[in-house]
């Protein structure tokens, strides 16, 4: 056949120059992004009071990032099962109302000492895990990262909520894509979930309403990173093997993690994210709360040296507000794991008294 000239492999090679150079000039556009992100923030510094009043518009937008979060919709009426107890702690999984049809449910750890109201963790799991595994019914090769750290917690003296989240990325995603049809994303269901954790964790007589923490793993160091910034209720928050540069872990490939542009996390893109919230920048909500990032020297999620850039400009908030105590950066030589070191020494000094 005369093709006058032109052949698939020409017409392929033009594709594939196209190709490239829209990545690059989206590329482009993203970091351009970054760098201007601060012009959608007016911190104001003069006082941990002031820049709490100066962040709320930004909190309201976050909100709307997700999608909103459910709110009141349904009364608070929870139902429990008991599992078996422990020396000293009682156990029961729990499913909290959220709206209608949907429900939080988790394990729920009580000790009997100390007496009285006690602090609260909720103890959030990653991918490949669960509340039972979290709170150290079971223990699989793919749940060891969690090392029983809701169950750790709870013999130190905490209540603990251990919540599940969608942690299989089929159906993160296949959710996902119908809550987008809507201008809704699964996130913010997710974060509505733990907002309604906390509503139920206060009205328990066991727990003392002003020290709420959030510790989580990998999925769940994003669940507590983010509820946290969303509820201003969550008194102290540990982000464990999740924060870092958010820019170049969504999008640029890299020998020291996996980019979501490869993989079908399609769940961890928002809409206009990047225009204002990095990862310091959501932690700064949190701000003047107590924030933990726990990083491991190993851990193949990230890259240590971009979490230790990105928690440095959140530190300069804290410290510029005359509280840098209250920001710290656990690093341990180790792979993607709990470490509850000094996380767990963070969560008592801050929780605990």
């Amino acid at each position: 056949m005369d093709t006058l000239g032109v052949s698939p492999e020409d017409a392929e090679a033009i594709r594939l120059e196209q190709v490239a150079e829209i990545d690059r000039y989206y590329s482009g556009l993203v970091y351009a992004a970054a760098a201007n992100r601060q012009c959608a923030w007016q911190r104001d510094m003069r006082s941990p009071e002031a820049y709490q009043r100066s962040v709320a518009a930004n909190r309201q937008r976050f909100w709307q990032l997700m999608g909103g979060v459910p709110r009141d919709t349904v009364p608070l009426e929870p139902r429990a099962d008991d599992l078996p107890e422990r020396s000293g702690v009682t156990a029961r999984r729990v499913w909290i109302p959220v709206d209608a049809g949907v429900h939080a449910y988790g394990v729920m750890l009580v000790p009997a000492e100390p007496a009285g109201p006690k602090p609260a963790v909720i103890a959030q799991h990653g991918f490949s895990g669960s509340p039972e595994a979290t709170c150290g019914y079971y223990e699989l090769d793919e749940t060891a990262y969690l090392r029983d750290f809701g169950l750790r917690l709870a013999e130190k003296g905490y209540v603990v909520f251990a919540p599940l989240v969608m942690n299989n990325t089929p159906d993160r995603s296949r959710t996902n894509r119908k809550a987008t049809l809507i201008a809704q994303q699964l996130m913010g269901l997710e974060v509505g979930k733990m907002m309604r954790v906390v509503d139920y964790l206060q009205t328990l007589p066991e727990v003392d309403n002003d020290r709420i923490g959030y510790m989580g793993i990998s999925q769940g160091g994003m669940m507590a990173l983010w509820a946290a910034a969303a509820d201003e209720r969550i008194a102290a928050c540990v982000c464990s093997g999740y924060f870092t540069n958010r820019t170049p872990k969504m999008i640029d490939l890299s020998p020291h993690y996996t980019s979501f542009i490869q993989t079908g996390d399609d769940d961890k893109f928002f809409w206009g994210q990047l225009n204002e919230f990095s990862d310091w920048d959501i932690a700064s909500l949190i701000c003047p709360r107590p924030f933990f990032v726990e990083a491991g020297t190993e851990d193949r999620v990230f890259w240590i040296e971009h979490v230790k850039e990105e928690f440095s400009q959140l530190q300069s908030i804290y410290a510029e507000l005359g509280i840098a105590e209250r920001a710290e950066l656990g690093i341990f030589a180790g792979p993607h794991v709990i470490h509850g070191v000094e996380s767990f020494a963070f969560l008592d000094r801050w929780l605990q008294r």
